[in-house]
């Protein structure tokens, strides 16, 4: 018998794992989500309202900054997060919370550097940000503006850190409240000191910075809870371990520098070719705002997909990985398509709503819902193969988008047909979407023969057709008859206690297993199921009395002990949700 013909049995009933995880992260993800919509687009709101367009033309150009936070943000954030995932689905606790500490440490140091640096040589990266073109007040308002954001760097960078890796210990909830209570006070912030104390541009920033730092102090809450892994040390930073973390997050964080190249390109194209160049940077940055409320849908859908990407990959879980993939498309897809018709239908109070009535603005948001669907497909497919590391893919479709189409469209219209520029951003995203298409589906992991795995419901007679698979499986490996031993016993113990001690014999009560051979020679076995919170390495073990009734459950944990003799790692989780149990043979 070939092992092709005997794994992934039950296909289909694993995808319950992967649906139930998708949606009690997704809905809490777009509040989150939302209230970053409130807090990216509300200096704008505030600003142009209280200013006009040389407030915002003066936004639009400091802009870039924020870009270049999200290179190094989400670089060392995702990156780090998506190595802890991994290390965290092998049982490796102790390295991941290692992994957490340095980046977290690296990150501080970088921003601290980069946020001094750029103060001393503000007035030449005003200028470069279009600020030659700009008059004196326009300039000013850019650099009291740029300054205070520059010296409070390491804040923005310690709330990216502490989000993502709050997130992917468990946390979701609290990660949510941080980003939602952070943004509000970004927006009742902003109301207070541009408009009621009329501090200008500088109020907008010193909301933004407050915002942030209420968002790190209650993600800090996190690391006082009992039950999960992360806190706070000091590490010694291994720099090829935290490079290669940044590597993975620059696959896609590296959009981000694309962008900031674009906004500097865009700025200064408009402040020479245009007709009102203050006009048209301030209807760009606009567009740019209203970006922030079109991306919020798919954003959810790429922060929820993410760490589940990482552990299912780390699981060698193809089911559920193509079943996420499709669920993430599904919903940031159709969701975006829906939210682009609303955002056109009532692009003008929209526009009002950032201070500027005028038809160019009209014209401009509905011009950007057209690309909103098709940005979906591509963010949440590059973000995808970023999380089962695959940066190659994930690099190829970030570069199609962010450079290789979107320069020359934009720079020819920019030019040459500066009336038609809005038109630039739908055409470059309906373009790539088409080609990245031929990417994605070639780079879609493929059925790994050497991988077993198999969904159980909760009845026992299920368990024998499981142990005689497996015994197949294991009979066409290359595994010792120790190791086969083990690992059949591994299968059964586990299984059977599962289903005993922790199931309550409802009808979509499932376990999924997966058996996975590693180059070092270990094979690694993971459990995931439905049950309420059970560890299954907590059962008594010892001074077991086999005469005793009232000792019949703790014969049962006899198997645990052997398995916790024979094992050479053994490791339990409560994961989004479900129990999971890693064990090394």
């Amino acid at each position: 018998m070939q092992i092709s013909n005997i794994i992934n049995l039950q296909s289909g009933k694993g995808r319950f794992f992967c649906r139930k995880m998708f949606h009690k992260v997704f809905w809490m993800t777009n509040l989150a989500s939302l209230g970053l919509v409130a807090a990216n687009i509300m200096d704008a709101v505030v600003v142009g309202r209280q200013m006009g367009a040389s407030g915002l033309a003066a936004i639009g150009m400091v802009s870039p900054i924020y870009v270049l936070y999200n290179i190094l943000g989400y670089g060392f954030s995702v990156g780090g997060a998506v190595t802890f995932s991994k290390l965290m689905g092998k049982g490796k606790d102790e390295a991941a919370v290692s992994h957490f500490n340095q980046i977290l440490l690296l990150s501080v140091l970088v921003s601290a550097f980069i946020g001094i640096a750029g103060n001393l040589l503000l007035t030449p990266i005003v200028h470069l940000l279009g600020g030659a073109a700009a008059d004196a007040a326009v300039i000013k308002m850019c650099k009291d503006y740029a300054s205070l954001i520059l010296w409070t760097f390491p804040i923005f960078m310690i709330n990216f850190v502490f989000y993502e890796f709050v997130r992917c210990d468990d946390d979701q909830r609290i990660a949510s409240i941080s980003y939602v209570i952070g943004c509000l006070s970004d927006v009742a912030l902003n109301w207070i000191l541009v408009v009621g104390l009329d501090i200008g541009v500088q109020g907008a920033a010193w909301a933004t910075v407050i915002g942030q730092f209420v968002s790190v102090l209650i993600l800090t809450t996190h690391f006082f809870k009992p039950g999960y892994h992360l806190h706070m040390a000091l590490s010694k930073i291994n720099f090829a371990e935290t490079l290669i973390s940044f590597k993975i997050g620059l696959s896609t964080s590296s959009r981000y520098f694309f962008q900031c190249l674009y906004l500097i390109m865009v700025n200064n194209l408009l402040m020479h070719f245009a007709p009102d160049g203050n006009l048209y940077v301030a209807v760009f940055d606009v567009v740019m705002n209203v970006t922030y409320i079109g991306c919020f849908i798919y954003t959810a859908a790429c922060e929820t997909m993410s760490p589940l990407a990482s552990t299912f990959n780390a699981e060698h879980n193809r089911e559920n990985l193509i079943e996420l993939l499709k669920t993430a498309l599904l919903y940031g897809c159709i969701g975006s398509i829906l939210l682009g018709i609303v955002i056109a239908v009532f692009a003008d109070p929209v526009a009002s709503m950032f201070g500027l009535n005028n038809a160019l603005s009209v014209s401009a948001i509905r011009a950007y819902c057209i690309s909103i669907s098709f940005t979906a497909f591509v963010e949440i497919s590059a973000c995808f193969y970023q999380a089962i590391e695959k940066p190659k893919a994930a690099g190829i479709i970030t570069l199609l988008r962010n450079f290789v189409i979107l320069f020359p469209i934009s720079a020819i219209i920019g030019i040459y047909w500066t009336q038609y520029f809005w038109y630039a951003l739908p055409a470059e995203e309906i373009l790539t979407a088409l080609a990245a298409s031929f990417v994605i589906f070639k780079a879609i992991p493929e059925e790994d023969d050497n991988v077993f795995s198999y969904t159980l419901t909760n009845d026992q007679k299920d368990v024998s057709r499981l142990l005689s698979q497996v015994e197949d499986y294991l009979e066409q490996s290359d595994s010792g008859i120790k190791q086969s031993y083990v690992i059949s016993m591994v299968v059964e113990e586990l299984c059977t206690a599962i289903i005993e001690h922790a199931f309550k014999n409802d009808p979509e009560e499932y376990i999924q297993l997966t058996i996975a051979p590693e180059e070092t020679g270990n094979i690694v076995v993971n459990i995931r199921d439905s049950a309420v919170s059970f560890n299954p390495f907590e059962m008594q073990t010892k001074r077991l009395n086999v005469d005793s009734a009232s000792d019949h459950a703790a014969i049962d944990a006899m198997g645990i002990l052997m398995i916790k003799k024979k094992a050479k790692e053994f490791y339990y989780r409560r994961y989004q949700g479900f129990n999971v149990t890693t064990i090394i043979v």
